[in-house]
Order: structure tokens, then C-alpha cells, then sequence
């Protein structure tokens, strides 16, 4: 994982992104502060079990429904506690977490976006209680969401 980010240079590819176009240079300077988490998690092109890259998918397809750890355990043939080791070693966090990121991740976007007000984009990726959604919001990007909305307009 440090052999992407010693030979990446965000800072040369961010300026050309500015000049053409602002959301994309923001979507692409996201991923770039996202860098500090690819020591930590792999990446999904290095995750090789089945099953977790089967769960991953399961979650960026439904990231508006609850999951339910026990079910995706049992649909990986796995007990509950097995399936969490297996899924943290494959991608460097708990179901839990990777969920609650790929959320957020998810809601920069439709913020990015424009198009949706703060308790659409809560409802949208799954969230019922807006005070819990900031909150996540806040742990993640360090900005609350108005904050992030309001520096992206």
C-alpha cells in the first residue's frame, strides 16, 4: 500500500483538475485526502475472498437498507465472529465501520451534487435520525454537513 502513495503526487494532478473543472477537482481532492486511510484499508482491487468482496458489494448496492451482520455472516457460510476477523483483515475495518464510510462517502457526493437538502441525503443513504447522521458525518470528513455543503457550492 505505501509503494501508491509515495509514487502519487496529488498536488500535481489536483491543479489540472481546477482548471477544468471545480466538482471534479473536488471529487478527485477527496480521494486524495482519503490517501491517509489506504495504509490502514485496502484497497478493493486487493481484497481476495470472495466473500468479503461479496459483502462489499451487497453494501455499495444497498447502502440505504440496515444490514445485519448475522445475515451477511450466514450468507458468507461464516459465524458472526469469524466473518468480522475476515472482513477486517480483507479490508482494514469491522462491516460497521466500512458501512458508516461508504455512507458518508456516498453522501459527499450527492452534497457535491447539489441537487438534495441535508435530511433527503440522511434518508437517501440510510440514515433516520438526522442528529446521528451529522454526527457520523463529522467523525469521517471533520466538517458537519452544512459546513461541507456550504464550502462546495
Amino acid at each position: 500500500m505505501k509503494f501508491w502513495r509515495k509514487n502519487f503526487n496529488c498536488s500535481d494532478t489536483c491543479g489540472f483538475w481546477l482548471k477544468n473543472n471545480h466538482k471534479r477537482h473536488y471529487i478527485f481532492q477527496l480521494n486524495c485526502k482519503r490517501t491517509r486511510y489506504f495504509d490502514k484499508a485496502k484497497l478493493q482491487e486487493n481484497v481476495n475472498d470472495q466473500r468479503a468482496l461479496k459483502a462489499m458489494y451487497q453494501i455499495g448496492k444497498n447502502l440505504d437498507k440496515t444490514f445485519s451482520i448475522d445475515e451477511m455472516a450466514e450468507e458468507a457460510h461464516l459465524g458472526k465472529y469469524r466473518f468480522i476477523r475476515l472482513f477486517k483483515q480483507q479490508t482494514g475495518y469491522t462491516p460497521v465501520e466500512y458501512i458508516i464510510r461508504q455512507r458518508i462517502l456516498h453522501a459527499q457526493m450527492l452534497f457535491i451534487d447539489g441537487t438534495h437538502t441535508l435530511k433527503e441525503v440522511a434518508s437517501m443513504i440510510g440514515y433516520n435520525n438526522l442528529t446521528y447522521f451529522t454526527r457520523s458525518f463529522k467523525i469521517i470528513t471533520e466538517l458537519t454537513p452544512s459546513e461541507f455543503i456550504r464550502q462546495n457550492k
